[in-house]
């Protein structure tokens, strides 16, 4: 979850926003507990991989791509998970 959905959900996106720099503990905290939008799309690839095969389906990279809900131009990272857990073939 991003830092900016958080402090929507509270109320205070625009306090955080602007001010988070001088609210050092609550961006530490923030941070520890948020994740980024490539480890969401790790996450996501994963949890793909693992239903395809749970329900005995061959486990394509076309096939995780599409129930991650992943777009082209994901970052390299997620293309290695996307490849170690759904193939290697080609977009």
């Amino acid at each position: 979850m991003l830092v900016s959905r958080v402090a929507k959900a509270i109320g205070q996106l625009t306090l955080i926003e602007q001010h988070l720099d001088q609210i050092p503990l609550t961006q530490a905290y923030l941070n520890s507990v948020t994740e980024s939008i490539e480890a969401y799309q790790i996450r996501r690839v994963q949890w793909a991989a693992e239903w395809l095969d749970l329900r005995g389906e061959e486990v394509l990279r076309w096939k995780v791509v599409r129930m991650a809900g992943l777009t082209p131009g994901y970052s390299e990272k997620v293309e290695c998970a996307i490849a170690s857990f759904g193939g290697a073939a080609a977009r």
